[in-house]
């Protein structure tokens, strides 16, 4: 079987809190050229991870977590990408909001409240934002 080579759509976020509505954003694995996950509104691309390395999509401040073990698969019979905890007994969940904001939230075992860990660390994370050496465009 001959996988499509297109970008897989992977989330699209509700248009608000209060509106089921598909919004603007969407979260993607892009697959043209090295795979990469990219955030867009409509067709602007916001945000890219960077491309994935073996180990880790060489980008994200999530994957420098030594918390997960992530992977991918790409051949001619299928393509996903997946991560595995290191503690089994960790609650985590991956979210994108109405703004764009896409962030993993940990539930902490002592407070039991959720630690966030943003996708987007800094200005010059957002796509286009900064030019060569980080310099504000």
């Amino acid at each position: 079987m001959e996988l499509e080579r297109w970008p897989k759509s992977i989330s699209n976020v509700l248009e608000n809190a209060s509106d089921p509505a598909p919004g603007d954003f969407t979260w993607r694995i892009d697959i043209v050229g090295l795979p990469q996950m990219v955030l867009r509104k409509g067709s602007e691309k916001k945000f890219r991870s960077g491309p994935w390395n073996g180990l880790s999509f060489n980008g994200l401040p999530l994957t420098k977590k030594t918390f997960s073990k992530s992977s991918l698969v790409d051949n001619a019979d299928e393509f996903y990408y997946s991560y595995e905890l290191d503690d089994k007994s960790i609650i985590t969940r991956l979210t994108l909001d109405e703004l764009g904001i896409y962030q993993r939230l940990v539930l902490s075992k002592t407070s039991k409240k959720w630690d966030v860990y943003p996708l987007q660390d800094d200005l010059c994370d957002d796509y286009g934002c900064c030019g060569a050496k980080h310099l504000q465009n």
